[in-house]
């Protein structure tokens, strides 16, 4: 998983809000992007197609990271709603 909160864990909601709320969007898009590119061009990652998905706070991200990201295979986004979940899947391109 991509760290978007620079290495701070949550243990309650509070801190986990207040992480969410502190991230900042340009770092976490360039954090994203680097991510993307360690997978496609590590020698050891031997998958020929790439996707994004992103539970929550990541829905938001894994739409950016679709639409920023031209050569992203799939992505899936996903919430939790009345302890039921909903997923929308979706090609980048």
């Amino acid at each position: 998983a991509v760290d978007l909160y620079g290495g701070q864990v949550a243990d309650n909601r509070d801190d986990a809000m207040k992480y969410m709320k502190a991230v900042d969007a340009a770092k976490a898009q360039e954090t994203l992007k680097r991510a993307h590119a360690f997978l496609k061009e590590d020698a050891r990652v031997k998958a020929g197609k790439r996707g994004c998905i992103g539970w929550c706070f990541g829905v938001a991200w894994t739409l950016r990271q679709a639409i920023a990201t031209p050569d992203l295979d799939a992505a899936v986004q996903g919430a939790v709603l009345k302890k039921s979940s909903i997923t929308h899947s979706f090609r980048a391109r």
